[in-house]
């Protein structure tokens, strides 16, 4: 009965906008206008993280959100591999994350959550660490079987499904390696889009074309788009890693590569609809740990670059500041960074789908952007 438990891989405040555009993602090929509702931020800085000074409290009883089983996985997938099986602690949802008040941090609220985005379109763009949580928001729904509608839309093929109940479709496109420009220093060269001809690994996992102003105008028919990446930009110097461009050299470029594509995309995509960027776990050392620990930035090991981390995210918000974008964050690193024992010990990034880990993603949706949004 183990696997039943267990899979591996697992604010704002504003006034509204309307504009009509065209292209739902209900009919692609509609020439139908529609109305867009967005909201635009009063205040464009990072969102108060409620969860700052917090930590783990183990409860022995807890109403957990859902409960795993390989069954339901299977029945809901958007990748199948997520629905691997591996041994893990029966009691990862046991936990629950307090403030600094030692205070219950507010769960999501499913009823409210249906009824404040009712009729709305939600983009999660990112990311495997992204798509988990996709995974985890729909079986908190309550749903045990999905048929996931693939989707095209002009350069992006996404997944997509609608919860009937609040009629609030919900997507993930997946985001991997984007970059502005080809970046040369002497011999050292990058260039990720040549990498199509050499690595298919990587040329599926190129995805440049969602800063281009065409994607940039098909992501606006969402109410909101959700995104985060940190963790697979971190990965690049190691993706990438050749004679012509050094894993040494791309680590030193990686933060101008970084700021360069975040620039054009969020100062983009903000200026079309709602943006949410997500700050979440990056890579640690999971090895032998069954409990919550304190996070410290200098115990992230430098395995796949997960050592940049940090300065990648705090660019992210020195972005938002320098160019006063209208861009929401959710900041979610303390929780996630503490739930070491939630990782499988191969991989120390993704959380099983049985823990309270994955979910403090979506408690934090609610309490910082759902519950506000109307």
């Amino acid at each position: 009965m183990l696997s039943s438990y267990c899979a591996i891989k697992r604010g704002m405040d504003g006034i509204f906008n309307e504009r009509r555009i065209v292209n739902s993602i209900d009919n692609f090929n509609s020439n139908t206008l529609i109305t867009e509702k967005r909201i635009i931020p009063r205040e464009s800085s990072a969102s108060v993280n409620t969860v700052a000074g917090g930590h783990w409290e183990y409860i022995e009883r807890i109403d957990a959100p859902y409960n795993y089983s390989d069954e339901v996985c299977n029945a809901t997938f958007i990748r199948g591999s997520d629905c691997n099986g591996a041994s893990c602690p029966k009691n990862l949802m046991n936990w629950k994350y307090h403030d600094s008040s030692n205070e219950p941090y507010p769960t999501f609220h499913v009823d409210g959550f249906r009824e404040h985005m009712r009729n709305k379109q939600i983009m999660f763009l990112g990311d495997s660490t992204m798509r988990q949580q996709v995974q985890a928001l729909v079986w908190t729904l309550g749903y045990k079987i999905v048929n996931w509608n693939n989707r095209s839309l002009g350069k992006m093929n996404f997944y997509c499904m609608i919860d009937q109940i609040g009629n609030v479709t919900i997507c993930y496109q997946f985001m991997g390696s984007m970059a502005t420009k080809v970046y040369r220093d002497g011999n050292y060269t990058l260039d990720l889009k040549d990498y199509k001809l050499e690595f298919s690994f990587m040329a599926e996992r190129e995805t440049s074309f969602l800063l281009e102003d065409e994607t940039i105008n098909d992501l606006a028919v969402f109410d909101i788009v959700f995104i985060q990446g940190v963790a697979w930009f971190a990965g690049i110097p190691g993706f990438y890693n050749s004679p012509t461009s050094p894993r040494k050299w791309i680590d030193e470029i990686l933060p101008e590569l970084y700021r360069d594509v975040w620039e054009v995309l969020l100062t983009k995509l903000s200026d079309k609809t709602k943006v949410v960027l997500t700050l979440g776990q990056t890579g640690t050392s999971c090895e032998n740990k069954t409990v919550p620990e304190p996070y410290y930035p200098e115990l992230i090991p430098n395995k796949y670059s997960w050592v940049i981390s940090p300065k990648l995210s705090n660019l992210s918000l020195d972005i938002i500041k320098d160019l006063s974008l209208e861009v929401q964050v959710v900041d979610a690193r303390e929780p996630l960074m503490q739930s070491v024992h939630a990782h499988k010990n191969t991989d120390c990034l993704h959380f099983f789908m049985s823990s309270a880990a994955v979910n403090i993603y979506l408690d934090m949706y609610w309490n910082e952007v759902f519950r506000d949004y109307f």
